[in-house]
């Protein structure tokens, strides 16, 4: 009996030891798991050869964070129009966003891509502060423009975005949010890799935010999303006062196989928000 526990101790201590090593290398590189820019490649700046891109830098207490305007395709004339803010994922720059654009303007809604600070061609460093902050900016400078709507602005998030775009709707005014693949809080989604929440320096807490928020919220999750749970989706919905749940039986990466298609089925979402009208024209009323 006295061998039995000397073993149990001796591999329970391993077990601790090797637990607090792998909780102390999340807590060390958090900020580099997070925010993985040093493995993004920044490609060419192409700004100047994209019809219809407005690149506007905002200026931040992190420096110059870049962003990229397209007003809406408006083939009617009406004024003013609604508008989308986007936040990307994490290992992802406002560049690989551009294919996407265009079917967001045909509908008759005017984008602006946000870059995150210290992501691509930006200064400063990547936190929840200095996102927070720069997308707080961003809105500030988007409401500006005569031919916006500030009672119709939309905020979408894909991922870490969903963080970011919650904190924005925490401190500024919106129509609707769309929140892909997004998580309840950071602290929530570390222990689905058995961490324990209470290391993570950022929080990003969605969950606080969307039970407070009153406009319509539409999430979009894939079943088989093992980077971010499909239970997270579930519970944001619970707490939500007005949300809808569109899941595909995908994962995080595969979600969406085709845009077009994919903003075909959220036109309804964005028609009982207010945001667009039965015909997909916009509201010139507004």
């Amino acid at each position: 009996m006295e061998t039995f526990l000397k073993t149990a101790l001796r591999y329970l201590s391993f077990g601790i030891f090797f637990y607090v090593m792998y909780s102390g290398y999340y807590f060390f590189m958090q900020k580099r798991i997070i925010y993985p820019r040093h493995i993004i490649r920044i490609p060419p700046d192409i700004y100047d050869r994209v019809p219809g891109l407005e690149r506007i830098w905002l200026e931040t207490s992190s420096g110059k964070v870049e962003s990229w305007y397209f007003r809406a395709s408006d083939s009617t004339g009406q004024l003013p129009l609604p508008a989308m803010i986007i936040a990307h994922g994490n290992a992802e720059l406002i560049d690989y966003w551009l294919p996407i654009v265009s079917d967001i303007r045909e509908m008759g809604i005017s984008v602006l891509l946000v870059e995150y600070p210290g992501y691509g061609r930006s200064e400063g460093k990547p936190d929840e502060a200095s996102l927070t902050e720069a997308f707080i900016t961003a809105y500030d400078s988007l409401l500006s423009k005569p031919e916006v709507d500030s009672a119709r602005i939309v905020l979408f998030g894909r991922s870490i975005g969903t963080g970011v775009i919650c904190a924005l709707a925490g401190a500024r005014q919106s129509a609707a949010m769309i929140l892909m693949s997004p998580f309840s809080n950071i602290s929530s989604l570390a222990s689905d890799y058995y961490l324990p929440g209470f290391l993570a320096k950022d929080r990003f807490d969605n969950l606080d935010i969307i039970s407070s928020y009153d406009e319509p919220v539409l999430f979009v999750h894939g079943s088989k999303d093992r980077l971010i749970p499909y239970k997270h989706s579930k519970k944001l919905l619970a707490a939500s006062r007005n949300g809808e749940l569109i899941t595909y039986d995908k994962g995080h990466n595969d979600l969406i196989g085709d845009w077009k298609l994919f903003w075909n089925e959220v036109r309804p979402f964005l028609i009982r928000a207010g945001v667009l009208v039965e015909d997909g024209k916009t509201d010139s009323s507004g």
